[in-house]
């Protein structure tokens, strides 16, 4: 009987073994190729740039009970629910919508080269020990060198056309009027999404009249284009790619690279007793065919659709109007200080576009705001034009002005300007002018009348008068204070001459010193007649039309005249019209005058 030998068992046992650890590696170099295959659908998204919500629904308004029987409401006019007639529709308000035309062309480029070279060399011998031979020596010597050199290039270059159109809503307003806007659009085909997404902040004068805005207009702009599915997962670069391609640039960075008594009321005014300037635009109808001509003011046309559109009208695209009874205007305001919704105002109304009168027009209703850009009153009603006019056959008769008008009463104030007089407990009276002496002489009456320290002068213009603490008592001392008689000091002699008209004025405190005075006129004349040269008979010459000027020069005047001195304006008036200068000429007189100190007064010339 024949036993197999043990080595044979072991040697089965040992195969068996490698053919199982062939096995084992076969599957983790698999399992491993698998995962570098796999290695870029599995790389985190990148993180998003739009931060924030990107939609914003607008605050419901707060219906408060109607107030003085006003349809118009100042808490909805806060809310920004409140747009005129006549205005585009373009967003102002949280949750309104406005479109992003984004069209961004972006190129970059960067290179980079290094270099570093090192060389070096080591020689060493031993020309002689203990008396040995040389050439034995010699074979002792030690020399070496090396060189080193490293080069590095780099080179990045991008290019990005970035085009698409978004709709964005407003999701916060600036207390500068500036809008915050983000929105979000996202489209699923098939098995991805695709998403685009924007944020910035948009100065509502850059928005046109359709509320679309380019994205080179939008400050802190950021847009992004993502999207999901096979497609996205083919344009992400995978981790271990990006390790190669970051390893070589990481590396070469290295390298470097007369006295009378005036009321205190006419003579000062109380600060923060102010009036305030309101403006509107609107539209003027009802004319008789003395409107703006529309093909040379297209903002008319405009004004007049969106006004149609208010009233759910829409004029088609391209049609011709010819609004010959209609005319865009500029409505302007006062708003007194202290008055009360409800109260009315006058407006005047100024044409801006080529209308020929607007006799006859009635003005539709029109918001009138403030600096501020808030609504405080609204005007409408018939205008009135002080001129008249005529026209036929070429001719044309006019009276005054024809293109603007007034209407008395025409605006309705909705909206109050708190005006805060004497509530820290001081006045503070303003005269207007700097002159001292007449703040001192109304602090003096102030204190004689209501007791010491009740005024006291801050300045050559401003006094601070102790006020009451009660409301209602601040209105009597205020009547009181302004009827106190104030003799004001005598203001500086001054003469105003206006260089434009020729209009000279001067009050009673002008003084002239005697003086001689030599003006004299120069004119220079100018004519120039036509005449016809004929050639002689029988000369073959042409007939040549020409001119003749004539140049004449006149010289008047120019004696000398004793002017005598004065010390009342009568005396000033009269030396004045002895020398027999036209209002121009005088000019140049006073001037001179002033230079060699005859005329005692300040001259100034507007």
């Amino acid at each position: 009987m024949h036993t197999p030998p043990v080595h044979s068992l072991q040697n089965g046992k040992h195969s068996g073994r490698a053919v199982l650890a062939v096995r084992v590696v076969r599957l983790v170099v698999l399992g491993t190729a698998a995962l570098l295959a796999t290695a870029c659908g599995m790389l985190p998204p990148p993180a998003p740039i739009v931060q924030g919500p990107t939609t914003a629904r607008p605050p419901m308004p707060v219906m408060a009970p109607r107030q003085n029987g006003a349809i118009y409401q100042e808490v909805a006019s806060g809310s920004g629910g409140f747009r005129g007639m006549f205005e585009d529709r373009r967003a102002h308000m949280v949750g309104d919508t406005i479109t992003i035309v984004i069209t961004e062309n972006t190129a970059a480029s960067k290179q980079t080269s290094g270099s570093v070279n090192r060389t070096g060399s080591l020689t060493a011998s031993v020309p002689t020990f203990a008396g040995m031979n040389p050439g034995v020596l010699s074979l002792l010597g030690v020399s070496a060198s090396d060189a080193n050199k490293f080069d590095s290039k780099g080179a990045n270059g991008a290019q990005n056309n970035f085009t698409a159109t978004i709709t964005v809503t407003v999701v916060e307003v600036l207390s500068n009027g500036n809008l915050v806007v983000s929105g979000e659009k996202q489209t699923a085909v098939g098995q991805g999404t695709e998403s685009v997404k924007f944020s910035g902040v948009v100065n509502p004068t850059t928005v046109n009249n359709q509320n679309t805005v380019l994205s080179t207009q939008v400050a802190d702009a950021r847009m992004e284009y993502r999207g999901t599915g096979y497609v996205a997962e083919s344009q992400q670069m995978g981790w271990l790619s990006r390790f190669f391609l970051t390893v070589s640039p990481a590396i070469s960075a290295v390298v470097p690279t007369a006295a009378h008594a005036d009321r205190i009321k006419d003579l000062t005014t109380v600060a923060g007793v102010r009036d305030n300037a309101l403006i509107g635009y609107g539209l003027v109808v009802g004319l008789d065919g003395s409107g703006d001509q529309t093909t040379q003011t297209p903002f008319t046309v405009q004004s007049f659709n969106n006004m149609l559109t208010q009233f759910g009208i829409n004029v088609p695209a391209g049609a011709s109007i010819q609004l010959k009874n209609t005319a865009a205007v500029v409505v302007t305001a006062t708003l007194p200080a202290f008055v009360r919704p409800g109260q009315t105002i006058d407006v005047t109304v100024s044409s801006i576009g080529n209308a020929k009168s607007l006799r006859g027009g009635t003005l539709l209703l029109t918001p009138l705001k403030g600096v501020d850009g808030q609504l405080y009153a609204l005007a409408q009603g018939n205008v009135v034009i002080g001129g008249a006019g005529a026209s036929a056959n070429g001719s044309k008769v006019q009276i005054n002005q024809l293109g603007a008008g007034r209407i008395a009463n025409g605006a309705t104030v909705e909206r109050a300007v708190q005006a805060t007089v004497g509530e820290a407990g001081s006045i503070q009276l303003d005269t207007g002018t700097t002159d001292f002496g007449t703040v001192q002489n109304i602090v003096t009456a102030i204190n004689k009348q209501f007791g010491t320290d009740t005024a006291q002068a801050a300045d050559g213009r401003t006094i601070n008068v102790r006020a009451p603490a009660l409301a209602s008592d601040r209105v009597g001392f205020l009547a009181k204070l302004q009827n106190i008689d104030v003799t004001p000091a005598l203001a500086a002699a001054r003469v105003v001459v206006n260089a434009r008209t020729g209009s000279v004025v001067m009050n009673q405190l002008v003084k002239l010193e005697p003086c001689a005075v030599a003006h004299g006129s120069l004119s220079v004349t100018i004519s120039t007649d036509p005449v016809v040269s004929q050639p002689a008979p029988f000369s073959q010459g042409q007939t040549v039309a020409g001119a003749r000027s004539n140049i004449e020069v006149k010289q008047q005047g120019g004696s000398l005249i004793n002017v005598k001195g004065g010390t009342n304006l009568a005396d000033v008036v009269k030396a004045i019209n002895a020398i027999g200068a036209n209002p121009q000429d005088l000019i140049s007189i006073l001037q001179a005058m002033k230079a060699a100190n005859a005329l005692r007064a300040d001259l100034e010339i507007i």
